[in-house]
């Protein structure tokens, strides 16, 4: 370098921090490392109660040595623990003791730099509050009954209490609480609800979050003389009863006070017809109780009750009946019945069957433009008298009164024969002011008419029986509605009728898929104790619609294997119950095979649910034997909502061929399991037959009280309606349970 230069380049490098001078360093110093923070991803609750636990878990950004953090709380030494310890996680433990102030403070604090946490306040509440009803609730309540509540409740310190409610729908929907305190209130059972059951709930006032509750309860309204009310149509069958099988239909005025009414302008209160090979008396009016006193009715709170009717030819007919149901103005619709007259021969006939309020609306032929799916059971009137079983179903148009429209198929022994209603099938006569009128249908492919007599339940329910001698039949049709449709999903059903081991019956259930089907079943025939009951076996079977609306079943279940036409119900429809505004729809099934000569019924299925209310139950048992016999029942079953049937009200009535005076308020009790998910349970009925009397279901004498318990196997359709089957080899018995919902 220039000597001369050198001091000025000295200088320069000296007054310059931007200049590097002779090969040395940068003058700008390292920028400071990222802050740590540190948030909480999984923060504590807001509350939470002593001893209680909670996950916690922190983010720490910045932290490239992945050290962490601790975790710690204040105040110390009352504030909890922690487990489950990781870098970034632990399980926070409460305290067993609230802290003085009722809250804590946890602190998540960066490994790397103390000054960097994360904190978050938590309340401690006392010990968890616990609330147990300990008062007893009936599982059954009939409206304007009242229960005194009691709950126990545990810490709670302030003696805060509870709250009390009921669903559905609140207070006082589900009812009603008086001389409420902290822990006790009366409560005061509604009119039914929807769905006919409540239950009770008791919430802790300090600690929303515990409650006990009660139910389901079931609620019943109260019955009397007032609610019954109207014209009843009524319809009982009797396969082997003393008049051979039967069909006994009817209709009859009762004016809410006990006694029987003159119907309109007339001076008879009804008419009743039977069909049978014993005896074949129709169109004989019933007087009423101002012309006959023999003539009345009784019912009890419960809805247990019988209706006498003193007839113009002189017979005196009983119905022993449980109301199921009733409408808006307090009036029963519906009624499971027997005939319970106890005398036996012309005058009295064992016999189940069903008692509809009818609607006078619907008493002319406008009311009946509808096509009806219908299905009739009985006997051949042949000239030998060996009285053949025989079958009919079908689906009939009877819009235009001149010329009804439809097909019949009639099974005799074999397969079903199927004729069209040819030219000439009208309505004889229109409904008369008993609703009952009179029809025919002309089928050339059997070269015969079959005469019909109806009883109008609605526009949508008729029930009929042959009037032409031709056969002894009788049975139901039901409005099909605007469409016939296919089967999807599950059902239930029943069958019934003569096979080569005499009366079967069969009940079960299944699913469709695609164009098959498979479930579960049981099934009884003969009530003979050489023949053991087929229980629990598999169902399986197929079905097709070559010609809505009749469908098409194959169905190898307990019974055997059994073909089926089913005709299609209207889905607003409930076939058990039919002024139930609740519409189930399902079909009328016919068998069309030589397997079994009879009908059924199949209802769609929606999820089981345990018993939880009261029940009218309705069994017969056809016992068809060289001398064939008969019982039936009709009773009350009330649930306790777990296991048992028992009850002050589970009382049944029933009666027997020829027997000795009908057996009247017999107490009546079971067990049940569980229902599967196929809607089957497995129950055992107990029946306290009474002195001088006789035994349900085999009708077997006796001199003193005695118990008689039988197995059946319960199919649940929906939570208000199942059928029922005898699995046991004393007897047959079959029939149905529907939930009781009183007006």
């Amino acid at each position: 370098m220039n000597r001369q230069l050198a001091p000025l380049f000295i200088l320069a490098c000296l007054s310059s921090t931007l200049i590097a001078c002779g090969g040395g360093g940068s003058s700008t110093p390292p920028p400071p490392p990222p802050s740590i923070s540190v948030s909480y991803s999984t923060a504590p609750p807001t509350s939470l109660n002593v001893n209680g636990t909670a996950p916690i878990a922190v983010t720490v950004t910045n932290d490239t040595a992945n050290a962490g953090v601790t975790f710690s709380c204040l105040p110390s030494g009352s504030c909890g623990t922690f487990t489950n310890i990781t870098a970034m996680s632990a399980t926070y433990n409460a305290p067993a003791v609230a802290p003085s102030g009722g809250s804590v403070t946890i602190i998540a604090t960066s490994v790397k730099d103390s000054t960097k946490t994360a904190q978050k306040t938590v309340t401690i509440n006392g010990a968890l509050i616990t609330v147990l009803i300990t008062s007893p609730v009936p599982a059954v309540l009939q409206t304007g009954a009242t229960v005194n509540l009691i709950a126990q409740l545990t810490n709670d310190t302030t003696n805060a209490g509870v709250t009390w409610s009921c669903t559905p729908g609140g207070s006082p929907t589900c009812g009603t609480f008086t001389n409420v305190t902290p822990t006790t209130a009366t409560f005061t059972a509604p009119t039914p609800p929807a769905g006919g059951t409540i239950a009770i709930v008791a919430t802790s006032a300090a600690q929303p979050s515990s409650s006990s509750s009660v139910g389901p309860i079931g609620i019943e309204g109260v019955a009397s003389l007032a609610s019954l009310k109207g014209q009843y149509a009524f319809l009982v069958l009797s396969p082997t009863g003393s008049r051979g099988t039967a069909t006994w239909v009817g209709s009859v005025s009762l004016d809410g006070a006990g006694n029987l009414a003159a119907v309109g302008t007339t001076t008879f209160a009804g008419v009743e017809d039977v069909v049978a090979p014993g005896r074949n008396d129709q169109g004989d009016n019933i007087y009423p109780t101002s012309a006959n006193s023999a003539s009345k009715y009784t019912v009890d709170p419960s809805g247990h009750g019988q209706i006498t009717m003193a007839t113009v030819m002189g017979e005196l007919l009983t119905i022993s009946f449980v109301i199921t149901s009733g409408n808006s103005s307090g009036v029963a619709t519906h009624a499971e019945i027997i005939e319970a007259d106890g005398n036996g021969g012309e005058d009295g006939d064992p016999g189940s069957g069903t008692l509809d309020l009818q609607d006078p609306t619907a008493f002319s032929n406008s009311s009946l433009a509808n096509t009806y799916s219908f299905t009739m059971t009985g006997v051949q009137n042949d000239i030998a008298q060996t009285l053949p079983p025989e079958s009919l179903g079908g689906v009939l148009d009877l819009s235009a009164p001149a010329a009804i429209s439809g097909s019949v198929d009639i099974v005799s022994g074999g397969a079903a024969v199927s004729s069209a209603a040819g030219q000439g099938s009208k309505i004889d006569n229109a409904p008369d002011a008993n609703g009952r009128g009179t029809f025919h249908v002309v089928l050339p492919g059997a070269s015969t008419t079959r005469s019909i007599t109806y009883y109008v339940v609605s526009s949508k329910v008729l029930r009929v029986f042959e009037n032409s001698n031709v056969s002894f039949t009788g049975g139901s049709m039901y409005s099909q509605g605007s469409s016939a449709t296919a089967l999807a999903g599950s059902y239930v059903y029943q069958h019934s009728g003569w096979s080569s081991a005499g009366r079967t019956i069969a009940v079960g259930q299944f699913i469709t898929r695609a164009n098959a089907l498979s479930g579960i079943s049981d099934a009884n025939s003969g009530g003979l104790s050489t023949i053991t009951p087929a229980t629990g076996v598999s169902v399986l079977g197929t079905f097709s619609n070559p010609a809505l609306p009749t469908i098409q079943i194959g169905l190898d279940d307990a019974a055997g294997v059994n073909n089926f036409n089913a005709y299609p119900v209207d889905p607003t429809v409930n076939i058990l119950d039919p002024n139930n505004p609740t519409g189930r729809g399902g079909a009328l099934l016919l068998h069309t095979d030589s397997n079994i000569n009879g009908v059924g019924i199949l209802l769609p299925q929606s999820s089981p649910q345990v018993f939880s209310s009261s029940y009218a139950l309705n069994l017969v048992n056809a016992i068809a034997a060289t001398t064939p016999n008969e019982v039936d029942l009709v009773g009350i079953l009330s649930s306790d909502g777990a296991a048992i049937f028992a009850g002050a009200t589970n009382l049944a009535d029933y009666t027997q061929n020829s027997g000795p005076n009908p057996m009247l308020n017999a107490p009546l009790s079971g067990t049940f399991t569980t229902p599967a998910a196929t809607g089957r349970s497995t129950a055992s009925f107990s029946v306290t037959s009474l002195a001088n009397g006789y035994s349900f279901p085999t009708g077997t004498a006796t001199t003193t009280p005695t118990k008689s318990t039988f197995n059946v196997a319960i199919y649940q359709a929906s939570s208000s309606q199942a059928f029922v089957v005898e699995t046991d080899n004393q007897a047959i018995a079959a029939g149905q349970m529907i939930q009781q919902n009183l007006p």
